[in-house]
């Protein structure tokens, strides 16, 4: 099985895992990436094309630190007629 180096990282050094003194840690960097704090309220309302959908209702009850985030948002989505897919 073939490996790519950059997405093995070994706590400790390569000496002291070859030893079995620590692990090894493999990262999926397709799927990792820093996203801010809002990100999952606002990406769970992409797909919403009316703002007094249930499901959009119900993001604001599991976001509510996010609301403005959301109704931001929405403006600029309504206003713009831009729709992410």
């Amino acid at each position: 099985m073939i490996y790519l180096q950059k997405n093995m990282i070994f706590p400790g050094g390569l000496d002291n895992w070859r030893a079995g003194r620590s692990r090894l840690c493999l990262i999926d960097w397709e799927q990792a990436g820093w996203m801010p704090v809002y990100w999952d309220a606002l990406k769970a309302t992409w797909m919403e094309m009316d703002k007094d959908t249930e499901w959009f209702n119900m993001a604001r009850r599991i976001f509510p630190d996010f609301t403005d985030v959301l109704d931001a948002d929405w403006e600029w989505r309504s206003r713009s007629k831009f729709q992410i897919l």
